[in-house]
């Protein structure tokens, strides 16, 4: 589907390769979107995420079958020129045959500091953001291998720039690692941008 022409979209894709190195510090891979508001032309700001995928082991033991065990911790940045958003939804979504998730932060929390600590396999990978007086929902889904995520300033507007860093724990255990992330964001005026679903892929077994 055509994303609406006040949506640019910057993206890339890794080629897909069989059993291949890890570069050092891991995979990043960065993407921008810049929105205007269609009925006052004026700009609403810039979307930037960047997906930093880190393989902590290429030969678990997962389920009976050797794969590997990748840390993606996102780094998402919306950054308001005239409207500042009080909702962002975000997806990361892994639902292939050969993948699955072993845990995903953040859970709820009430606001300020919010904390992801993703465990499973191998070493625990812990770190923490700040998104001020904003509600984080968690609505992720280990079944059908989502992490889903609601932040929402229920009496004003999200500090600027606001950031979010939630991430996943995945094993995988054939071909490339994939995975779909897609925001939504609620601005002043009620109204609303997406990116729509951006696919990744990174190089695996």
């Amino acid at each position: 589907m055509e994303l609406p022409s006040y949506i640019k979209v910057y993206s890339g894709t890794a080629s897909i390769l069989s059993v291949v190195a890890e570069p050092s510090g891991g995979y990043y891979k960065t993407y921008s979107w810049d929105y205007t508001n269609p009925f006052t032309g004026l700009k609403t700001g810039t979307f930037t995420s960047t997906l930093h995928f880190d393989r902590k082991s290429s030969s678990a033991n997962i389920d009976g079958v050797t794969g590997s065990v990748w840390d993606i911790k996102a780094f998402n940045q919306f950054e308001a020129t005239y409207y500042r958003i009080n909702i962002q939804k975000s997806r990361m979504d892994v639902n292939y045959s050969s993948q699955k998730i072993l845990s995903y932060g953040p859970y709820d929390d009430a606001g300020f500091d919010v904390s992801v600590n993703l465990s499973g396999i191998t070493t625990g990978n812990a770190w923490s953001f700040n998104v001020g007086s904003v509600y984080t929902d968690n609505v992720s889904s280990i079944a059908d291998k989502y992490g889903r995520w609601i932040w929402t300033h229920t009496w004003d507007y999200m500090q600027d720039p606001f950031v979010t860093r939630p991430g996943l724990r995945v094993s995988n255990t054939s071909g490339s690692l994939a995975i779909k992330t897609s925001h939504t964001f609620h601005t002043s005026f009620s109204y609303e941008h997406q990116t729509g679903v951006i696919t990744t892929y990174i190089p695996d077994r």
